[in-house]
């Protein structure tokens, strides 16, 4: 019998032990996928984790007893209600990404298979629900890029939007091996950057080759209210990198295991 506690870490370890377990099964022979978490440092880093477009604005943030951050925020004011929080180029030591040693930068997710973030959406209208996704660029514009001084070789790359209800606990991701790009950045990609697939059209999901693993720009997460049940500016709560319940555990997952099937 595996013993519980309470705090978080012991959840944390048990949701980790569980989730290898699973994948691993799941691949069987195949190498075991990681997924990178954003560190609550990252997520409390006022100067470099901001709101970045969108109507709305983050009231507060703070950091939740064991681990996990609260974000306060206010949805945009029009539209859906997008609003966007990330950490553009450089990417703030915080976000604790890997040494590029071609590039003499800390922006390589190269080690990873996808950006994975725990999402409990905590106060809102009652029966309200709120949508989310992971974004990034790749793709280095400057003096160290490849090749240097060229911004066809930046990319939007976006998730897949996953639906949160109010009081429960999602997850959302941004795979590395189907990730949906800006149209137009990818078509005029250079080489040795991503390069649209036969047959592209927009919409589409492509897999983002290693090169472009390694130069990792700008990344963050975005909210929008999709079916409307929400006021525009409203104030809504969301805990981010939250431990789930022993619950909660099994659900996730189900999730990253049905995300395995379908991508081997």
């Amino acid at each position: 019998m595996i013993h519980v506690s309470s705090s978080g870490r012991c959840m944390k370890s048990l949701l980790s032990f569980a989730l290898f377990a699973v994948l691993g099964t799941v691949l069987a022979s195949q190498a075991l996928a990681v997924p990178y978490t954003i560190p609550d440092a990252e997520l409390l880093n006022t100067d470099a984790f901001s709101r970045e477009w969108g109507g709305g604005s983050l009231i507060s943030r703070s950091a939740l007893p064991g681990e996990g951050v609260s974000y306060v925020m206010l949805l945009g004011s029009t539209g859906d209600g997008k609003t966007a929080y990330g950490d553009d180029y450089r990417v703030a030591a915080t976000a604790n990404f890997d040494w590029d040693f071609g590039l003499g930068h800390f922006s390589s997710l190269a080690a990873y298979d996808s950006i994975l973030l725990t999402v409990r959406y905590v106060s809102g209208p009652a029966g309200s629900n709120i949508d989310m996704h992971l974004f990034m660029n790749t793709g280095f514009t400057g003096e160290s890029g490849f090749p240097s001084w060229d911004s066809r070789n930046n990319t939007f790359w976006g998730g897949a939007w996953s639906t949160i209800a109010l009081g429960e606990m999602g997850m959302i991701q941004l795979d590395f091996d189907s990730a949906q790009p800006k149209p137009s950045e990818l078509l005029d990609n250079p080489e040795p950057h991503t390069q649209a697939p036969d047959g592209f059209q927009s919409g589409d999901y492509v897999e983002i080759n290693m090169r472009d693993r390694n130069e990792v720009s700008h990344f963050g997460f975005e909210v929008a209210d999709f079916n409307l049940d929400l006021a525009r500016g409203e104030q809504i709560i969301i805990e981010l990198n939250v431990v789930p319940e022993p619950a909660g555990i099994a659900i996730l997952l189900l999730g990253l295991t049905a995300l395995v099937r379908r991508r081997h």
